[in-house]
């Protein structure tokens, strides 16, 4: 039946008989008693009696009618109007929208199954010689069809059912624009008329940016010039319950074992009412240990989970945000993964959130002795230093040690180390290059990619320092990575000395212990000599180097600075302007209770932080990168269906890190902007952008010999012909020119230092589409499996709902040159029996307005029928 609340509609349907009944009830029989003068009524009663009978009749009809009205109206009648069809044979694809929202739940059911019944209905009422496809939004860039372009007849409808009854909807997030895309792919080539049906939620995310709008806007009028006709179909409903763990976040830049953990969970409340009391659960997973020592042996088992301490915040209000933080402190080391939870709502598949850590015994730092002594360790500059980061020579204070001197750090694999720290090293050697026979260091260039690609550089300046090598490549114009340029050391008088000045500290990293409650160790640490900063140095800012931070400044006439900070690439470098561990420039080492959390928090501020240190989204590929020893491994990866889905063989290729992608993807990126810039024609810039392209294109196909070719060219263009030739020397052109400095730098840099570490063997695995822990194994006896983690889109949780002005205010009001219908559907499949092939139009209104005109009319004629027999 046509209506909302059809019972409504059969009660007041049995309430009609009412006024029947009492008008039969009232029909009471009188006792006849003769009476001769009453004979002359009754002749006038039985000529007025049909008249009378017929006036009751007409009262009693419309009485009827409007209890009838009433029920029509209380029950919400409804009308149907036909879905676009046709007689005639066209193409149709369907795109059915598996985006997590669709797994709302209405009614105890997901509005996925509804549509997905929806659409089975709407196909079996094509013409047999319609052409039909299926296409799941979710699906590759190549719109793989669930089922291809065919004749209708062909399809098995119920065939067709049972495969969707198995589909659920995936953790992706799929903007509406690339689900017009797909569907375009789809259409392609297919003549005759054309019809492309959206079943959607269409969720106001989709709209809210004008990035978002302009892509629909653009694919939609692509569909139109191919003549494809539009019709969207509206499962959505707006929230009711749904919270959203919005973001997990490692607070600290790495993770190490016996050391306490900080990650940080923000969840945001997507109810349009405030949230009852939430209650946030966790727990630590860690990678299974070395595999089998021979083939019969069974895995080694990973350890079981830890569960974290259950959290709880009393509510959260609408559309705000509430942090959980999580504590931990690990016991084993290795890969692990922080999973946590939130009960359950509406929307499930954004309760969940995972974080893959590397949890490290101990932090690797390689510290460079500039002044070794073989005969006398302790009056090594490193001595001291060492025993502060690594007293027992096994990383168990948190950092692993080793002390090398200056000559030796050409031999080491800088990226084998989370950070390093010059003592006193007084200048890098340096080698004559190319036909002008310029001078390069390319053991400072060599720091220099180590730095700009995460790594962190501690600098103690001493009594060895050149300040012709510290003020030329060092500082590099303000874009190198000492900080500032110096001048020759400054010794105080005697008996005199200088202190850190109070009022100049800003308490964070290593000036922690010398803040605040603990500013009284200003007074312990005296410094005899230091090496001043020029006034007036280091505020170029160009590319990704940014200007110097000053932590702490010294006392002495010129308030030169002490501490100071500077970002460096993708790495930091920390310098102090006084010695290590030389007792004759100051009391630093004297003090292990101020010494040693000072040199431990220098290491851990600017050392190389955990890679991933946030949550990664679903879609995003998951790298491998092997050990050229095992570039034969081939790998087995567990996904977050296991054991329901079988493993994963994946097959080793070569290619580039994610980290090498991210640094030379940079790098590439800088080129092509600078060799964009419009500079008088300059022909150098053009060879410039085309190296720089090149390169990003030679990194998309994983072509190391390309790379490298490119680099060495933008590098040839950009020493011989843009720095050193006709570069700005106006004003205007400055900052240009010390762009093109520091790129020449990172350009020589890359060049001599190569690609290393960044390209070797790897396993690959594309289709990460499902929220969870993933569980890598390389091959068998190849050490530890690797985790991997992987969560949902948290925009995909905003459950607000686009009505059909919101579409209309992007595509416009359907017509002849937008064609597109929108009908508002039913978000259950009970309800979407109702209407599988029209679309539902209340009229209760009308049915409001005829009871009132029916009982105004009911009214007058009971009045007028009433007098006329008073008349009579």
């Amino acid at each position: 039946m046509p209506f909302v609340y059809a019972p409504i509609f059969w009660l007041g349907l049995g309430c009609v008989s009412l006024p029947i009944i009492i008008h039969l009830l009232n029909r009471r029989r009188f006792t006849v008693r003769p009476w001769a003068a009453m004979q002359f009524l009754l002749e006038s009663l039985r000529r007025n009696r049909r008249r009378l009978r017929i006036e009751e009749l007409i009262l009693l009809a419309l009485r009827c009618l409007a209890i009838l009205a009433l029920a029509i109206a209380i029950a919400r009648i409804f009308a149907r109007s036909d879905l676009p069809g046709s007689t005639e044979s066209h193409t149709s694809v369907f795109v059915l929208d598996d985006s997590y929202s669709m797994d709302q739940n209405v009614a105890s059911e997901p509005i996925f199954r509804a549509a997905a019944n929806d659409m089975v209905e709407q196909i079996r009422k094509l013409p047999k010689q319609s052409k039909v496809a299926v296409v799941l939004a979710s699906s590759a860039r190549t719109a793989t069809p669930l089922f291809g372009l065919d004749l209708v007849e062909n399809l098995d409808a119920e065939e067709l059912k049972r495969r969707l009854e198995a589909v659920r909807p995936s953790d992706k997030r799929v903007p509406l624009a690339d689900m017009l895309a797909k569907a375009d792919r789809v259409l392609k080539g297919q003549t005759g008329a054309k019809r492309l049906w959206v079943l959607s939620d269409f969720r106001a995310g989709d709209l809210r940016s004008d990035s978002q709008a302009n892509a629909i806007r653009a694919q939609f009028k692509s569909l139109v010039a191919s003549d494809v006709e539009l019709v969207a179909l509206d499962y959505g409903r707006g929230p009711h319950d749904n919270l959203t763990i919005e973001s997990i976040e490692l607070l600290d830049r790495f993770a190490i074992a016996n050391t306490e953990v900080r990650v940080a969970v923000t969840v945001r409340n997507n109810s349009p009412t405030r949230s009852p009391r939430v209650r946030l659960s966790g727990s630590v997973r860690f990678a299974a240990p070395t595999g089998p020592a021979s083939e019969t042996d069974p895995p080694a088992a990973a350890p079981d989970p830890v569960p974290l301490d259950e959290q709880t915040i009393a509510s959260i209000p609408p559309a705000a945000t509430r942090t959980f933080l999580c504590k931990m402190t690990p016991r084993e080391t290795g890969q692990a993964v922080i999973s946590v939870a939130l009960g359950q709502d509406e929307l499930a598949g954004d309760n969940q959130a995972h974080l893959a850590l590397q949890i490290r015994p101990a932090l690797r730092a390689l510290v460079v002795d500039g002044r070794p002594n073989p005969s006398d360790l302790e009056d090594s500059e490193s001595w001291a230093y060492r025993n502060a980061l690594d007293p027992y020579r096994n990383g168990k204070w948190g950092v692993l040690a080793k002390v090398i001197r200056l000559g030796d750090l050409s031999a080491e694999n800088l990226d084998a180390y989370d950070v390093i720290a010059l003592l006193d090293v007084d200048q890098m050697p340096s080698v004559l290059s190319g036909e002008g026979r310029r001078r390069v260091f390319p053991l400072l260039r060599k720091i220099e990619c180590y730095v700009r690609d995460g790594g962190g550089l501690v600098i103690h300046t001493g009594p060895s320092l050149n300040t012709a090598f510290y003020n030329g490549p060092f500082y590099a114009e303000g874009l190198g990575l000492s900080p500032f340029k110096v001048a020759e050391p400054l010794n105080a008088e005697q008996d005199k000395f200088f202190r850190l000045d109070p009022k100049s500290i800003i308490g964070e990293g290593p000036m922690k212990h010398f803040h605040g409650d603990w500013a009284f160790n200003t007074d312990l640490v005296r410094f005899r000599a230091l090496t001043p900063a020029v006034k007036g140095t280091g505020a170029r800012v160009a590319g990704d180097v940014m200007p110097p931070r000053v932590l702490a400044r010294f006392t002495d006439p010129e308030g030169s600075p002490a501490v100071a900070m500077r970002q460096f690439g993708h790495g930091a470098v920390a310098m102090i302007y006084s010695a290590a561990g030389n007792r004759a420039w100051n009391t630093l080492a004297v003090y292990g209770e101020v010494y040693v959390p000072f040199v431990l928090d220098t290491v851990f501020y600017v050392a190389r932080g955990q890679g991933g240190r946030t949550g990664k989204r679903v879609g995003e590929p998951i790298f491998h990168q092997l050990p050229r020893s095992q570039a034969a491994s081939q790998g087995s990866l567990k996904t977050p269906d296991y054991p329901k889905a079988p493993t994963v063989a994946l097959v080793p290729h070569n290619g580039f890190s994610p980290r090498g992608r991210r640094a030379l993807g940079a790098l590439a990126e800088r080129m092509t902007a600078l060799g964009a810039g419009d500079d008088h024609g300059n022909a150098a810039l053009g060879d410039l952008l085309v190296a720089g392209r090149d390169t990003a294109k030679a990194l998309a196909r994983d072509d190391l010999a390309g790379v490298e070719d490119a680099l060495a060219r933008g590098r040839k263009d950009l020493i011989e012909r843009v720095v050193l030739g006709d570069a700005p020397a106006d004003a205007q052109g400055r900052p240009t020119y010390a762009a093109r400095l520091q790129l020449h730098a990172e350009l020589a840099g890359r060049v001599e230092a190569g690609v290393d570490g960044m390209f070797g063997p790897q396993l690959r695995f594309e289709r990460a589409d499902r929220c969870g822990v993933y569980e890598l194994t390389a091959g068998r006896d190849q050490g530890p499996s690797v985790l991997f983690a992987r969560n949902t889109d948290p925009a995909e949780g905003d459950l607000a709902h686009n009505g059909r002005d919101d579409i209309v205010a992007v595509i416009g009001e359907p017509g002849d040159d937008t064609p597109w219908v929108y009908r508002q559907r039913s978000a259950t499949a009970a309800e979407a029996d109702i209407a599988t092939d029209t679309d539902t139009r209340e009229y209760w209104l009308w049915a409001m307005g005829a009871l009132l005109a029916i009982l105004a009319i009911e009214v007058f004629l009971a009045q007028r029928f009433g007098h006329y027999d008073l008349k009579k």
